[in-house]
């Protein structure tokens, strides 16, 4: 397969260049008619290798000499007026990319992008071949050299290199989503936070700052990409008041008399807040809380900090390393808790920006009196208070009227989106949480419906929405048995199709782009084969599929279908017996025509007519 680029140099001059892959080797063609005098100066950067490096000689087209110990220069062989450079590489598997620079001995005059050098992308790393689209690719590259390279490296860095990147990703849904995958990389673990460099917290700040509100504004003006967008925040902190980590732990410490003497546990996490926080300092911060909370129990300290993903290990693997356990000082112990308390809540301003209590108090000076009002009534029942159907309702009048200031981009659409994405997360723990409490109609009804909504409210689809209008006025009718339960299951039906293909397009959006990046990674193979099926388990689609599962097996019941199975028209299994098409039921016009099928999965008894 040959893969077309076009590179514009300073000047006017573009270069055109075709990249074939045969098996493990890439051949790339390099044409220009503006040829001048010039000299193709040249490297390769490989994956684990900061800087350039010299090519292989067995890929130095004829006339080619070493520069240095990591560049050759090639000249331009003529023909038909075209300058032209054929360069094969046979072994192009760890190759990410060519960079270039153009050098004119006569003018003694270096055209090199303006100090950031031109780069032509492998198609075998960055991956061409699987997006089709060559400044995708150059994006996967980049992001694979940057991140696999032994130079210095923060979470600093990869924000920055972020905000940059989205330029080059807008007006691409597939841009957005390759965006994503590696941010979810970084918060999952299978990043470097720190290599070789210390960040402090309100640099870190201010990098998360510049780039969510970036994200926030290409919400608005990216209808296309909205879905992705909102993804990549659910990766990302807010930033907040970065200074107030480094200043908020010295004054605990001064505050109670807690010396700054290495040794302790308190002075090493205090020095490695100071040169690089993470988000694993706001699972430290709750581990500790713990400890305080059972006496100084290390056990439930160690247990919090691995259900939050932070092992013994990954404490002591820091660059300002924590190896000594926490002391309990008794009399402290109520002043402490206090504080560490106040002290999360600074951290989780900075780092966990989808966290409800962070997200509310951000974004509560933003909204009008009644948004405030459902907001607080949220905050009461957080805990279990109240139905669940009572919860459900306010989340989903909530998120309905943060819709259109969101939409509209008047205000701070970036901590109203955050908001958005805190109650669309604590709408899902609060149904998973009390799932095995629905039993009947009674409950299940209604939260279909809200459920469905909260979908819609996300992410847009026509045939969900017909479906829901569909199931709407259902609802609104009595329960009267076979008849509303066979039609009830006919929309489910449908609506379980709909997050099939749902899933099917995160998998084919996102699976392919997390092989090719984890795999430079080289990240865990479970973060990589689970990838696309760990973000769906986080998202509203998945909670609906578990309603639909629960609801299931009692409209079976009710409809008396015993071991016989709905299946989509078309498909056979034993004996088929179609009810009448559903244009009408019960005297009611349908928003979408519905054709139940039921087949019996074996024996010889068909469903009595209708």
């Amino acid at each position: 397969m040959t893969v077309t680029e076009k590179i514009a140099l300073d000047g006017g001059a573009v270069l055109l260049v075709e990249k074939r892959v045969e098996d493990a080797s890439v051949q790339i063609g390099i044409r220009t008619e503006d040829c001048q005098e010039c000299l193709f100066h040249w490297g390769v950067l490989r994956r684990g290798q900061g800087g350039w490096q010299l090519p292989p000689e067995s890929a130095w087209p004829p006339g080619t000499h070493p520069f240095d110990r990591t560049a050759v220069q090639t000249p331009f062989s003529r023909d038909n007026g075209e300058g032209k450079i054929a360069i094969h590489l046979k072994e192009a598997g760890d190759v990410l990319s060519i960079p270039f620079v153009l050098y004119f001995p006569a003018q003694n005059r270096w055209d090199n992008n303006r100090g950031r050098d031109y780069r032509i992308s492998m198609p075998t790393t960055g991956s061409d071949l699987l997006f089709g689209n060559p400044v995708l690719a150059d994006m996967a590259d980049t992001i694979i050299e940057r991140e696999t390279g032994n130079h210095s490296w923060t979470l600093m860095h990869r924000f920055n290199l972020c905000h940059d990147l989205l330029d080059r990703a807008a007006g691409t849904t597939d841009g957005m989503a390759l965006i994503f995958v590696w941010l979810r990389f970084s918060a999952i673990r299978q990043l470097d936070w720190q290599r070789n460099f210390n960040t402090k917290p309100r640099e870190l700040a201010h990098a998360l700052d510049r780039l969510t509100h970036k994200i926030a504004r290409l919400y608005v003006t990216e209808p296309e990409g909205r879905g992705f967008i909102r993804l990549m925040l659910t990766t990302l902190g807010r930033g907040g008041e970065g200074q107030r980590v480094r200043d908020e732990i010295l004054h605990i410490m001064h505050r109670h008399h807690i010396k700054e003497v290495s040794g302790h546990f308190m002075e090493e996490w205090h020095q490695k807040l100071h040169n690089n926080t993470t988000p694993d300092d706001v699972v430290i911060c709750e581990a500790y809380l713990e400890f305080l909370r059972h006496n100084g129990d290390l056990n439930r300290f160690y247990t919090a900090l691995e259900a939050g993903g932070v092992s013994k290990k990954r404490l002591r693997s820091y660059e300002r390393p924590i190896v000594s356990d926490p002391d309990f000082i008794g009399y402290l112990k109520e002043a402490l808790l206090h504080d560490f308390g106040q002290f999360l809540t600074v951290l989780k301003e900075v780092h966990a920006g989808t966290d409800f209590h962070a997200a509310v108090k951000a974004a509560i000076p933003l909204l009008d009196g009644h948004l405030q009002g459902l907001v607080r009534d949220i905050q009461s029942r957080q805990h279990g208070h109240g139905s669940v159907k009572d919860m459900v309702g306010t989340i989903t009048e909530a998120r309905r009227r943060l819709r259109e200031p969101i939409a509209s981009g008047q205000g701070n659409t970036r901590d109203l989106l955050f908001l958005d994405l805190a109650l669309e997360d604590l709408l899902r723990v609060s149904v998973e949480g009390r799932l095995h409490t629905l039993s009947g109609s009674g409950d299940l009804v209604p939260l279909v419906g809200l459920i469905g909504e909260n979908l819609l409210l996300s992410r847009h689809e026509e045939e969900l929405d017909l479906c829901l209008r569909h199931w709407k006025h259902l609802a609104e009718r009595p329960d009267s048995g076979e008849a509303w339960a066979l039609e009830a299951k006919s929309v489910l039906d449908r609506i379980g199709r709909i997050l099939g293909e749902t899933m099917d397009q995160y998998y084919q959006a996102l699976q392919p782009k997390a092989e090719v990046l984890g795999k430079a990674f080289q990240a865990d193979s479970f973060s990589v084969d689970l990838f696309t099926e760990e973000v769906v388990r986080g998202r509203p689609v998945f909670l609906m599929a578990l309603l639909l599962r629960r609801f299931d097996p009692i409209l079976r019941e009710k409809a008396h279908l015993g071991n016989w199975q709905v299946i989509s028209p078309g498909r056979t299994a034993g004996r088929v017996e179609k009810t009448p098409d559903l244009r009408s039921v019960q005297g009611r016009t349908l928003a979408h025509p519905t054709v139940i099928v039921t087949a019996r999965v074996s024996g010889e008894e068909e469903i009595p007519p209708r």
